[in-house]
């Protein structure tokens, strides 16, 4: 029998570690982690329909049923709850976007929606249905908000998939029974998360006891190599958790509230090509498309870097694992921007990608996020201030291979937007329907002239496509006015080089 390779559609009551901090992180605009996803439609569906699909998704994807309870004292994990008082009225909308109708004006709408913060006592999520887009985008727009700790990009699919059909004529899918509402009181949290704590504190004693068992047999049989193997975790963990991999860039040293967004596109089998012809992965050639862009702004600004640091999810579900929650790690890599050759510029990229996923202390979130996830909200915030900062955060997310349909409306595009949490730019990839959309959420402080990053931005993956721009889609252009000739530029030095060897990827 062949093992599924999608997540099964269920869900955990607590919620994680990294889901606590995400919710913690909503009190402060710097640090909310809210995504949406801007869906280009070919007409607009009827909103009665609208409305009546996500009450049917809501059944079947239970998390947008459900709220989060804290317990009353930190002493155990919140808990996700079917809400009593869940109506969808509160999650789903309607407007009608102003003139131009542009989509421009449809990512102004985009970022206020993406920026406005989460009522914390509903379920995380809301969806916009926009009409009155005009041009070769669509004529209507489906903006899905939700917050991070919902689910991670890969688990995500699965909230799609319950969405979409795949055909323009697909009959209306049966509505599942409603969930059972829970009536957990902050006191029934803390209660029941005390008695499994006590239920699970014998086994987990019993395996602590043994873990320290065999490590310390090893230590007498093999001290040598004991050390040597507690050496290289703590040095590992130095890496992960310690500077960035290369220095600030000094243009995107500061960190404001005024924020932008930008979507461009290209042919996914371009891509795969230029990948290809250097030995490479889509995410190497991705990777190396926004270092080239990066390298063109810092020029025309005056100054060159050698190295961006950039922090990229690893996913780590497995088979079985359920769709909610996240389950990814940060890795983090310096990104050579100064290497002008893209073949070469992806397969440094692919050599310091291999090392950091490879890296033996990547998952020690899962050891110190538990104890993280109990802090007070003002220490985390505090250490959020105090760490270093990573520039730029990327991340891939392959989506479905053919074009889907919404409540009868063929989705023609797909835009996604995550949050800024503490970088100066989130840029994140996601291919459908053999098209690769590229959604960039960007803080103006940091980039303080936005339409040239945007040009940047274009013209670094034509480059890194092989300079295929008749063969591109670029959406939204800035006002296109000669390339500013680059500044005497100032070297910023490397500070890290790559420790280890190529490592295969999509």
């Amino acid at each position: 029998m062949t093992q599924s390779t999608e997540p099964d559609l269920h869900f955990p009551d607590e919620l994680g570690p990294a889901d606590v901090l995400m919710l913690k992180g909503e009190h402060d605009p710097r640090t909310r982690t809210t995504t949406l996803s801007a869906i280009l439609l070919d007409r607009a569906p009827d909103f009665d329909v609208v409305v009546r699909e996500f009450e049917r998704i809501s059944r079947e994807f239970i998390r947008l049923r459900q709220r989060v309870v804290n317990p009353i004292l930190p002493l155990a994990a919140s808990r996700w709850v079917v809400d009593p008082d869940f109506a969808i009225a509160h999650h789903v909308s309607h407007q009608v976007l102003s003139a131009p109708g542009d989509l421009r004006s449809l990512l102004t709408v985009c970022l206020h929606r993406l920026e406005a913060p989460m009522d914390l006592g509903r379920p995380l999520w809301e969806v916009v249905l926009v009409e009155g887009l005009v041009g070769q985008e669509g004529r209507a727009a489906l903006l899905l908000k939700a917050h991070h700790a919902i689910t991670d990009g890969i688990g995500g699919l699965q909230l799609l998939r319950s969405m979409y059909d795949f055909e323009p004529d697909a009959v209306l899918r049966p509505m599942p029974l409603q969930p059972i509402p829970d009536h957990l009181t902050e006191v029934d949290v803390l209660r029941r998360g005390i008695l499994r704590d006590v239920g699970q504190a014998l086994p987990q004693a019993r395996a602590r006891s043994k873990w320290l068992l065999d490590k310390g047999r090893d230590l007498l049989r093999e001290p040598a190599e004991s050390l040597d193997r507690l050496k290289a975790q703590l040095t590992s963990a130095q890496r992960v958790l310690g500077d960035p991999p290369a220095a600030p860039s000094p243009l995107l040293r500061r960190r404001g509230l005024n924020r932008r967004l930008f979507a461009t596109e290209f042919p996914l089998a371009l891509i795969k090509a230029s990948a290809k012809r250097a030995g490479c992965s889509v995410n190497d050639a991705y990777l190396a498309g926004v270092g080239a862009g990066l390298r063109l702004y810092h020029e025309a600004k005056g100054l060159a870097v050698d190295e961006v640091s950039m922090a990229i999810p690893v996913n780590v579900r497995r088979d079985g694992d359920p769709a909610g929650g996240n389950r990814f790690a940060g890795a983090r890599i310096a990104v050579p921007i100064a290497e002008k050759d893209p073949a070469l510029r992806m397969q440094v990229i692919r050599q310091r990608m291999r090392s950091a996923v490879d890296e033996p202390a990547l998952p020690i979130m899962d050891l110190i996020g538990p104890v993280m996830a109990r802090l007070p909200t003002p220490a985390l915030e505090f250490m959020a201030r105090s760490v270093s900062s990573i520039d730029i955060q990327a991340s891939n997310v392959p989506g479905l291979p053919d074009a889907p349909y919404f409540a009868g409306s063929k989705v023609l595009k797909f835009y996604p937007f995550g949050p800024l949490p503490g970088v100066a730019m989130m840029i994140i990839l996601y291919s459908q329907a053999r098209q690769c959309y590229v959604g960039v959420h960007y803080d103006t402080d940091s980039f303080d002239e936005p339409e040239l990053l945007e040009r940047c931005l274009e013209q670094g993956f034509d480059e890194t496509l092989g300079g295929a721009r008749e063969q591109r889609k670029p959406v939204v252009k800035s006002r296109r006015s000669a390339q500013p000739s680059p500044r005497p530029a100032q070297r910023v030095r490397k500070q890290v080089s790559s420790r280890r060897s190529p490592r295969t990827g999509r």
